[in-house]
C-alpha cells in the first residue's frame, strides 16, 4: 500500500506498507528477492537470517539501483493538488486545469468552461502547482478544442480529448512546416507584435531569428501552418496591422 497524504502544515507525507519480500526488491533489486525466494525454502530459514549475498554484491546491485532511479526520475516528476474535498490527486508538473478535470473523469473535462485555484478564476493554461485546491467550472453546452491539445500536459488526457473530437468529426489535418521572411523599419516591440499577431491566428512559431542593419529589421520565422492559404492569409494579416512592412514573402 503506498499513498501521499497532506498534513495541517502543508507538508507532504509518504506511507508505504509492505511485505518483507517487497522491502528487499526494492532496497536490493530482483537479485536479492530471488535469493530471498530461494532461502525461504531451507530449512534453517526459521532458525537464522538467511544471507543472500555477499556485501560487495550487495553494494554493486544497490549502485545499480540507484542508477536506475536517478536515470527514470527525470521522467516521473509529479506535482499533488487536492479537489474543493480534500482527496488529493497525482498530475504530471506543469499539469493544468485541463489535465486535472480529465484525471477526475472524462465527462468533466469535455464540458469544462473554466477553473478556479485556491478559490481564485485562472486561465485554462494556468500551471498547477503543488497543494493547489482545484475546482471545474462546468458548461453541458461546451466542447473541447483542438486547442486544447496545445494546453494540456498528459498524454492520457490528449488521447481522450482526440477521442471527443473524433466524435465530433472533427478531421486532424497534418500540418506543414513554412518560412515567413519580413522586411521592415526597425522599432522597439516590433518582433514581439508580428510573434502576437501570428500567435493570435493559433499559429505555431517553431524558430525564429532577426537582425537589423541600416534601420532595417530583417525577420525570419518557421512556422506549423494548415496549407498554403492559412500562409497568404498571415501574410495579408501582418501587412494590414505593421505600418512598417517594406517587403514580405
Amino acid at each position: 500500500m503506498h499513498t501521499t497524504v497532506i498534513a495541517d502544515e502543508g507538508k507532504y507525507i509518504e506511507f508505504q506498507i509492505k511485505t518483507e519480500e517487497m522491502h528487499l526488491y526494492n532496497e536490493f533489486g530482483m537479485a536479492a528477492y530471488l535469493a530471498y525466494a530461494d532461502a525461504k525454502q531451507t530449512k534453517t530459514y526459521q532458525k537464522e537470517k538467511p544471507i543472500f549475498a555477499d556485501e560487495e554484491e550487495l553494494k554493486i546491485i544497490q549502485n545499480l539501483r540507484d542508477w536506475q532511479e536517478s536515470f527514470t526520475d527525470i521522467f516521473k516528476e509529479k506535482i499533488y493538488v487536492l479537489t474543493p474535498k480534500g482527496d488529493v490527486v497525482e498530475l504530471p508538473a506543469n499539469s493544468t486545469p485541463l489535465d486535472f478535470a480529465y484525471k477526475i473523469h472524462t465527462d468533466l473535462g469535455n464540458h469544462f468552461a473554466g477553473a478556479r485555484v485556491n478559490q481564485k478564476l485562472v486561465p485554462i493554461d494556468y500551471k498547477l502547482q503543488n497543494g493547489d485546491i482545484v475546482e471545474i467550472i462546468v458548461n453541458k453546452n461546451r466542447k473541447p478544442s483542438p486547442d486544447w491539445l496545445n494546453i494540456v500536459k498528459s498524454t492520457s488526457t490528449k488521447k481522450k480529448i482526440k477521442a471527443q473530437l473524433r466524435k465530433e468529426h472533427f478531421i486532424f489535418m497534418p500540418k506543414i512546416s513554412a518560412e515567413l521572411k519580413i522586411t521592415a523599419q526597425d522599432r522597439i516591440g516590433l518582433l514581439k507584435d508580428i510573434a502576437n499577431i501570428i500567435s493570435s491566428q493559433n499559429i505555431n512559431i517553431t524558430g525564429s531569428r532577426s537582425k537589423t542593419k541600416k534601420g532595417l529589421a530583417y525577420l525570419h520565422f518557421t512556422l506549423q501552418i494548415n496549407d498554403k492559404k492559412e500562409l497568404e492569409s498571415l501574410k495579408e494579416l501582418i501587412k494590414t496591422k505593421i505600418k512598417e512592412v517594406i517587403e514580405i514573402e
